[in-house]
């Protein structure tokens, strides 16, 4: 029998420190599922799990296997700044940018969106939430499903919302250079131009999406590539 290192002290000051895991038994008709579920104590949020019918030692493995706290993803929000819309200084430009960026690391989306809260006053609102933007990198190291399903989860995030996919670092699509103009608008207003020319598709929203992952059909996404001199580049990602 293994000791009882934590000694009942359920508490942490830091992510990854404690991490405690437990099987929970589910009814399911005339059967039973089983949950086994890893938690970070820090946050108190479940960071992996798995469900199974059986309950052996492959089960457990498997979700010990599923979390790896060396792999982790980087969330960008951005929100706009009041305080940088319609500012000018004396040399006629904006004294600040009209939006922020706030990242955060960790290893869910949930977990960060919690980190976040701790980091500003005003609570992030997600039905202002326009557009979302991931790693082509990203997606081909994690499942699609994965990455989107906190995300769809949320029933006060806006179906509309759109999802693109970048070549690069998506954070890097949300930086710009150019006076008074937020990115995450812009993405937008380029989307909308996809009857002006074949080389941009039709914007793929969160709603559509979910559509086409639990249908099982193939779907294409815009992808962006980020170049200097401040120009986006749409070419097709199957």
């Amino acid at each position: 029998m293994a000791s009882n290192l934590l000694n009942r002290e359920f508490t942490a000051e830091a992510l990854f420190e404690k991490l405690v895991t437990d099987i929970t038994y589910l009814p399911f008709g005339q059967s039973m599922m089983y949950l086994s579920s890893i938690l970070e104590v820090f946050n108190v949020e479940i960071v992996t799990r798995t469900i199974r019918f059986t309950q052996d030692t492959e089960f457990v493995l498997d979700t010990l296997g599923g979390y790896n706290q060396t792999e982790k993803i980087t969330m960008t929000y951005q929100i706009v700044n009041p305080q940088g819309t319609g500012s000018e200084n004396k040399g006629g430009g904006s004294q600040q940018k009209p939006y922020l960026n706030i990242s955060e690391t960790g290893d869910s989306i949930h977990q960060m969106s919690r980190e976040f809260s701790l980091r500003r006053i005003a609570p992030y609102s997600s039905p202002q939430l326009k557009v979302i933007v991931i790693s082509k990198d990203l997606v081909r190291k994690y499942r699609l499903e994965q990455l989107v399903d906190q995300l769809l989860r949320d029933n006060e995030i806006r179906p509309s919302c759109l999802v693109f996919i970048s070549k690069g670092r998506a954070n890097e699509t949300l930086e710009s250079k150019e006076s008074g103009k937020i990115p995450a608008f812009r993405l937008i207003g380029i989307s909308d131009n996809e009857y002006r020319t074949t080389r941009i598709l039709a914007p793929m929203s969160l709603a559509k999406l979910e559509g086409k992952m639990h249908s099982g059909s193939s779907f294409f996404f815009c992808k962006m590539l980020f170049r200097r001199m401040e120009k986006l580049n749409f070419q097709e990602l199957p």
